[in-house]
């Protein structure tokens, strides 16, 4: 990994490669205008680009490890979802750069050896859910979270064989 993003036009193959994350970028995602991304990596940060111009709009700092996973809300193209190895979701405001919200996760894990790996909101943007493993991927669940109070509103627990 060079630490660069890539986006290839499928109908002429063209790579653009945007610049700025000093380690591994972990995760992409595309607003739904498809003009603006925002990419996680193992440098601490976010950053969000205009992928037109493979320009760097903002980089978001606070995580105190590594952000392994961003989504954008699908109500708002400004407002994005992050998740890291520092245990904490954070909500972002992409055009402000301020963090809206945080959420440790031993809010929704109770305390476990859970980690949250992935995040995806509900389609009205009104919940967000966290899949979690432990560190063995011996139990996984999936957390609901109320995006507007930062409650957990549910989990659901499984089992790898089941």
């Amino acid at each position: 990994n060079d630490n660069k993003v890539r986006i290839w036009n499928t109908d002429t193959n063209e790579c653009r490669e945007l610049v700025g994350h000093e380690d591994d970028v972990n995760s992409i995602a595309y607003s739904r205008d498809g003009i603006t991304l925002v990419s996680a990596s193992d440098d601490h940060t976010c950053r969000l680009w205009d992928v037109t111009n493979r320009a760097q709009l903002r980089i978001f700092r606070g995580a105190t490890a590594e952000v392994g996973h961003v989504v954008f809300s699908p109500n708002d193209g400004t407002v994005f979802a992050s998740v890291g190895f520092d245990h904490t979701i954070r909500i972002w405001h992409g055009y402000t750069g301020l963090c809206i919200r945080e959420i440790t996760g031993t809010s929704i894990a109770e305390g476990s050896e859970l980690d949250c790996d992935m995040l995806a909101y509900s389609p009205d943007g009104t919940v967000l859910a966290c899949g979690m493993s432990n560190s063995n991927n011996e139990l996984w669940r999936i957390g609901l979270l109320d995006v507007n109070t930062a409650e957990c509103v549910r989990t659901i627990d499984t089992a790898p064989d089941a």
